[in-house]
């Protein structure tokens, strides 16, 4: 191998060292941001719930939910598997329509994410008194009816197998720990830098 040959090859490898530093450090940025932005939705959910004492806590009108069976399971966009972290946001009763996925309140600390069947409105003012639900895979729909009042939102979208990390992370134990590793890892990454500032200068 001649000496300019393995020059181009130093030069090649070093422009890709320095290409994948750049990108590690980006991708360490961007998850120390995204840990950041959940210590914040997870703190204030709970203070929410365990200050202002509100049933169903949400961020900026969203609340996020842990599924728990696969009642929903399916191929359309808006199914859910269990384990799925579902989005739920806040809605106007006049908006509700067949099809839709709602998330309700079915007994004390206990909710249901189920696809809306029927609906019977009042035939003299039209305002929603039923509403009747039933899970994607289940055979017959679900027991009774639901109310105007014990409907929490709207799906909104939903993030695949998130929801055992977010159980994890909900409980004030589990954002505790969350916030030490984002401070862990701002810590590394300062120090990070402080080394290559001190090794620029050495140059």
């Amino acid at each position: 191998m001649s000496e300019k040959v393995a020059r181009k090859m130093v030069k090649t490898f070093k422009r890709q060292y320095k290409v994948l530093k750049i990108f590690t450090q980006l991708m360490g940025r961007l998850v120390v941001l995204l840990l950041v932005i959940i210590c914040l939705i997870n703190f204030t959910m709970i203070f929410q719930r365990n200050v202002l004492h509100e049933s169903y806590p949400n961020f900026l009108g969203y609340t996020p939910f842990i599924v728990k069976t696969d009642s929903m399971t399916g191929t359309r966009s808006d199914s859910l598997n269990k384990g799925d972290l579902v989005v739920v946001k806040k809605f106007a009763n006049q908006a509700l329509k067949v099809g839709q996925v709602v998330t309700f309140a079915e007994k004390a600390d206990q909710t249901v994410t189920h696809r809306i069947i029927k609906i019977d409105k009042n035939s003299v003012n039209g305002k929603i008194e039923k509403i009747y639900t039933q899970g994607d895979i289940n055979p017959s729909q679900d027991v009774g009816y639901v109310t105007p009042k014990q409907l929490i939102g709207e799906y909104a979208f939903k993030i695949q197998k998130f929801g055992f990390f977010f159980g994890l992370i909900k409980s004030p134990a589990g954002l505790g720990t969350l916030a030490i590793i984002v401070v862990l890892l701002i810590l590394i990454s300062r120090n990070d830098k402080g080394n290559r500032d001190e090794e620029k200068k050495q140059k």
